[in-house]
């Protein structure tokens, strides 16, 4: 018996009920007014929408859910899928399995330990596929529990699988050695260099395309794979904007600050060019989505910060400046 995980997955049960209402708690917290922010009604839509998909449709009637179906592998649309005239639902709560006919049918009596181990998985070893070892485990044991998978069995399966799954996003961390520090911290040099790295911003780091949640949200609602491709545009100007800060020389005191505005502008793009593997990998999009809260605060501290850095050297900018880009109100 093989588990159908990547199946399992991205068709619409519990996994992508649990993405959408995190993207729906992340829109909500979300205070971004500018285009492409979703209105409340959006928000609700989606999240009912997800829901929907995500509950109790059994259309053969023979007691196992559809989404339970995707993980034995047997046919949704007929009770018995392998014919031994014994329903599925039936069959796996006497421990056997249900797309074998019987009498020599019955399961292994460590099938848990099986699932744990990874036995039933043999896909490319993503995020996605280590939730679906972990779920289908959670799965069994509460099955051979004897526990009814209602709504509050469902919400613990999909918890304790998607705690075990490991963090897959890797980075690199800049350093003093990868920036260009001068030897002058005097104001006009500080003010050059607020005026450089505004320029930098305004130039490279204003993408003409909605927001990556909005279309992360869209994709989903419309399984529209070519929406994605978006996310190229947002990606490749987080890469400029950090290759080309690095670039820029760094007044004498002004190193921290600047070191924390580079990596916290490299992790805030990382983390949102995984959300373009959302169909082939949605748990790793999953934590990835949940860790881009945590990005966008990060960078969001790094601009008040050297803003802060600015007020510290006496230096406020015109408006016409490219530096009072660090004295908008959003920061």
């Amino acid at each position: 018996m093989k588990l159908p995980s990547k199946k399992l997955v991205v068709v619409g049960i519990p996994l992508i009920l649990a993405l959408g209402v995190v993207l729906f708690v992340l829109f909500e917290q979300s205070e971004t007014k500018t285009h492409g922010t979703l209105s409340v009604s959006e928000k609700s839509a989606l999240s009912q929408a997800l829901a929907d998909n995500a509950q109790d449709l059994d259309k053969d009637g023979d007691g196992l859910k559809d989404w339970e179906e995707l993980l034995w592998g047997t046919d949704p649309r007929s009770s018995d899928t392998d014919g031994d005239g014994i329903g599925d639902g039936r069959e796996v709560d006497e421990s056997r399995n249900p797309t074998i006919p019987g009498p020599n049918d019955a399961l292994p009596e460590d099938i848990v330990e099986q699932a744990r181990e990874g036995v039933f998985i043999q896909d490319s070893g993503t995020a996605t596929d280590v939730f679906a070892q972990n779920f289908f485990a959670e799965y069994l044991s509460l099955k051979r529990g004897g526990s009814e998978l209602d709504t509050i069995s469902r919400e613990f399966l999909i918890d304790s699988a998607i705690r075990n799954v490991p963090a897959s996003i890797s980075e690199k961390t800049y350093t003093l050695s990868d920036i260009i520090v001068g030897k002058n911290g005097n104001t006009e040099n500080v003010r050059r260099y607020g005026n450089e790295l505004g320029e930098v911003i305004n130039l490279y780091g204003k993408p003409n395309v909605e927001h990556e949640l909005v279309i992360l949200k869209k994709s989903l609602e419309k399984e529209d794979r070519e929406k994605l491709r978006e996310l190229d545009q947002i990606t490749d100007s987080y890469r400029t904007v950090v290759s080309k800060f690095l670039t820029v020389s760094v007044p004498k005191g002004g190193e921290e600050a600047h070191l924390n505005l580079v990596n916290s502008s490299a992790r805030a793009g990382i983390t949102i060019e995984t959300f373009g593997h959302v169909y082939e990998d949605p748990i790793g999009t999953l934590n990835s989505v949940v860790e881009y809260q945590e990005r966008a605060k990060e960078l969001l501290t790094a601009l008040r910060d050297m803003r802060q850095y600015f007020v510290a050297n006496g230096v406020f900018f015109e408006e016409s400046e490219a530096g009072s880009i660090f004295f908008i109100d959003a920061i």
